[in-house]
């Protein structure tokens, strides 16, 4: 098979294994991931609404309740692929201006950077249904470690792809990023990651009432809140020397 071939054969091939998951998926599953990926967008600039951040993800926790692995992957992918669209969409113009490529080109290569960094969050999702049908964990405990791992994979695979990381949607929430000066921006993605989950536990616990209110979960995110806020708000004193 000659190289022509075998590149539309694969890319074929990746679009059906996306895609699989759709099947048996509601509306309101897709509208919560569509709402998840909306949500990120806008805690950036150009919108810049950073509180946004720390709720963004929790319409998609919900989404991937009680799905299979697969689903939670396409739900997660839809998500972040609307999420890089929207937020990369200045490529467009630098495309167009400095490339001179036309506008239907450009917009056809950020869906393709956009299907690829998609990837991520969707990996993200299907890693939560999996680890909480394996394991017994439950998938918000979790989330914050398997989400920034994929941020530093993210950022260092292949040329590396560092754009829009979560944590520099804080850019200017002070007392929040003075952490990044020991645990870099992927410290500040993690507390967002925290506080999403802990909204959904919470929000899971008012919903059903089957489990016991969360209390550790919201009490470790507590005390990671104080002492990141103590730490910002001392480092962001005048030095006395």
């Amino acid at each position: 098979m000659t190289k022509k071939g075998v590149i539309p054969k694969l890319f074929s091939k990746l679009t059906i294994i996306l895609f699989r998951g759709y099947k048996n998926i509601g509306p309101q599953t897709l509208f919560l991931s569509l709402l998840s990926g909306i949500l990120l967008s806008l805690a950036f600039p150009l919108f810049n609404l950073p509180l946004l951040a720390w709720v963004a993800l929790v319409p998609l926790f919900i989404a991937v309740e009680n799905k299979s692995s697969q689903k939670a992957f396409f739900l997660g992918w839809l998500s972040g692929t609307v999420h890089f669209t929207i937020l990369l969409h200045w490529l467009t113009v630098s495309m167009i201006q400095y490339g001179n490529l036309s506008t239907t080109t450009s917009f056809f290569l950020l869906l393709l950077v956009s299907l690829y960094l998609g990837l991520y969050i969707g990996i993200w999702g299907g890693a939560l249904v999996f680890f909480r049908s394996h394991y017994s964990y439950e998938s918000a405990i979790v989330a914050p470690l398997i989400w920034i791992l994929l941020e530093f994979l993210r950022a260092h695979l292949f040329l590396g792809f560092p754009w829009g990381l979560l944590g520099y949607s804080q850019y200017q929430n002070l007392s929040i990023i003075q952490i990044s000066d020991v645990t870099g921006v992927y410290g500040v993605s993690f507390l967002i990651i925290l506080l999403n989950s802990a909204i959904y536990l919470i929000v899971k616990w008012a919903r059903f009432h089957s489990n016991n209110f969360p209390y550790r979960y919201a009490l470790v995110t507590v005390i990671l809140f104080v002492t990141v806020i103590t730490y910002g708000t001392v480092k962001k004193m005048p030095s006395i020397v």
